[in-house]
């Protein structure tokens, strides 16, 4: 029983849990489960139904190894929904603004770079990471930065000139980083 309107740390051998003074409207019934599910860890905090007014702060300690190429998501339904978190020490920290599902999934597959056009006049690709998502891109053109407009809707990335008289040539070179820091290179001769 976790009381509202009182900092509360909930202790367990493979997590801990800081409940705010301001994180609950009222008494929670608390029973956190921690499983192993193939390559990854499950921790269960909570019925997702249960509203929270702030974030709790939540401490894993992982009975898989992990480096630091792992992700950390909150799962609602069929959604799985990418949480910040840090490693250190052998133990994952992050904040949730929900109670729920919570795994810890490893991610050492890049991202994927699909080519769609690519001429003198620009180029287009799609991109996407299908766990821990994209954190940057950046393309060159002989060495020289080129602009890059990206949707997040369709996961479409094209180059954008400022100068629409001036021709894409030479050695083009694109790379994509998820959020683990796996990066995944296109390299291509534009004549």
């Amino acid at each position: 029983m976790i009381p509202s309107h009182t900092n509360f740390t909930y202790y367990a051998p493979t997590f801990k849990i800081h409940f705010p003074d301001s994180a609950l409207f009222d008494t929670l019934f608390f029973k956190p489960e921690h499983r192993l599910e193939g390559n990854k860890e499950t921790f269960i905090a909570g019925d997702k139904t249960i509203p929270l007014l702030t974030p709790i702060q939540i401490e894993l300690k992982p009975l898989l190894k992990y480096n630091e190429k792992f992700a950390v998501f909150r799962l609602d339904g069929n959604r799985r929904i990418q949480i910040p978190a840090q490693f250190q020490n052998g133990k994952i920290s992050f904040e949730s603004n929900r109670l729920g599902k919570f795994v810890i999934q490893a991610d050492s597959t890049p991202p994927a770079v699909i080519k769609l056009a690519i001429s003198h006049h620009g180029a287009r690709f799609r991109i996407y990471d299908n766990l821990s998502g994209i954190s940057q891109y950046e393309a060159r053109i002989n060495g020289n930065w080129v602009l890059l407009n990206y949707d997040y809707k369709t996961g479409i990335l094209a180059t954008e000139k400022k100068d629409k008289n001036m021709l894409l040539q030479g050695d083009f070179l694109l790379q994509v980083t998820d959020n683990c820091g796996n990066i995944k290179t296109f390299k291509q001769k534009v004549i």
